[in-house]
């Protein structure tokens, strides 16, 4: 009798495979665009013309400042970056 653990626990592992990848992506697209993750994170949502809002957390005045400048970036990137963007976490990853 088994309790479906190991596959539980394999499919967590390859979801946390799948992140990590996921982020090491948005890393490397940020470095291409010179740029943080995480305002590239941001500015993602902010292109949509689906998105009324963006809200985000900060636990520093730094931080704000920060995360305001993603929208500096919509200035920058064009679509061609937004796919690239999309496809960082649209497709599930081997772990």
């Amino acid at each position: 009798m088994t309790s479906g653990r190991p596959a539980a626990r394999r499919e967590r592992w390859t979801s946390r495979g799948s992140a990590i990848a996921a982020v090491g992506e948005l890393a490397g697209l940020a470095d291409r665009l010179e740029t943080s993750p995480a305002a590239l994170a941001l500015a993602f949502p902010l292109a949509s013309p689906a998105v009324a809002s963006v809200l985000f957390g900060a636990t520093s005045a730094e931080q704000v400042r920060a995360n305001c400048a993603a929208v500096s970036l919509l200035d920058r990137i064009g679509q061609a970056d937004l796919d690239d963007l999309s496809r960082v976490g649209a497709a599930p990853r081997a772990g």
